[in-house]
């Protein structure tokens, strides 16, 4: 069986598994493979990952664990180099996090700031809408006017839903415009972009 030479040395740390000597990258059948110099199993397609669970003996992951005897040696070496992996990939993903929160929140922010720009009489109040037109009705219920203030709790509703409904349509509205706009400064996009005809097209699809 292959290997480093030197069985007490400590073994030098790995960047891949494909750096083992055990761990042998190859055509199988045809297609690109590798195999396991401990088991001597062979398997398809090339997978580095995969590879890594198969020698550290880690079920799941669409691989079969190693039956093989592999050295307390090779097992750390793998494991290290399993746990630097897991590492690089969990920062990778708590940065990916973070930035996307800031971004949310620049973005947030953003789009209220331009709402408020755009804000019409009387849209200011629109999220209190509900409970104040609520309390007047109970109001005018209890003077007995039950009919009438069916009627009017009826038309109320309809026009909150409106506004509520119009309020939703320019939160959403402003909500793609500043992601569009964050889009393309961040990314240099050239602003002439804006007149192609397939980006019109591609923001007035519905």
């Amino acid at each position: 069986m292959c290997g480093e030479e030197g069985e007490d040395a400590q073994l030098p740390a790995i960047s891949t598994v494909g750096e083992c000597a055990y761990i042998n990258f190859k055509e199988v059948n045809g297609k690109e493979g590798w195999e396991c110099q401990w088991c001597g199993l062979s398997f398809k397609p090339r997978h580095a990952t995969r590879a890594m669970r198969h020698v550290l003996k880690l079920k799941g992951g669409d691989i079969a664990i190693c039956k093989a005897v592999i050295s307390a040696r090779y097992r750390d070496r793998y494991q290290a180099l399993y746990d630097r992996q897991f590492t690089r990939v969990d920062s990778k993903r708590k940065s990916d996090e973070i930035i996307r929160d800031s971004v949310t929140e620049q973005q947030e922010a953003a789009v209220q700031s331009l709402l408020d720009t755009r804000k019409q009489p009387g849209v200011s109040g629109l999220r209190k809408l509900p409970h104040s037109f609520s309390s007047s009705h109970v109001a005018s219920a209890s003077g007995g006017a039950a009919r009438s203030s069916s009627s009017t709790s009826l038309q109320g509703q309809r026009s909150v839903s409106t506004m509520h409904r119009s309020y939703i349509r320019r939160s959403n509205d402003a909500t793609v415009e500043m992601a569009i706009a964050d889009f393309f400064h961040c990314e240099n996009i050239p602003d002439a972009v804006v007149e192609s005809s397939r980006f019109k097209r591609l923001i007035s699809e519905e």
